[in-house]
């Protein structure tokens, strides 16, 4: 299904997503879920990862605050630009 790290046989474990997005969560739900975690789905992981690793995306949420709009980036690029 996903190599999320927060799925454990087929059920999300995910804290803030469990609730959201429920504890079997479709295979398309999860692989567009704002807290995945696991091997990259597509290049918007890949600059997530690297907005963290410099302390971008810190920087960024201190300037900006959550709104959303880095998960939405994320989601798009992954969709359009798949591993």
């Amino acid at each position: 299904m996903s190599s999320c790290t927060h799925m454990i046989d087929g059920d999300c474990t995910h804290a803030i997503a469990l609730p959201i997005y429920g504890a079997r969560p479709s295979a398309g739900v999860c692989n567009q879920c704002e807290h995945y975690a696991g091997a990259p789905r597509g290049i918007g992981d890949i600059v997530h990862t690297l907005a963290n690793v410099t302390g971008l995306a810190a920087i960024q949420r201190v300037v900006n605050g959550k709104c959303g709009k880095c998960a939405k980036r994320r989601i798009e690029m992954n969709t359009r630009y798949p591993s």
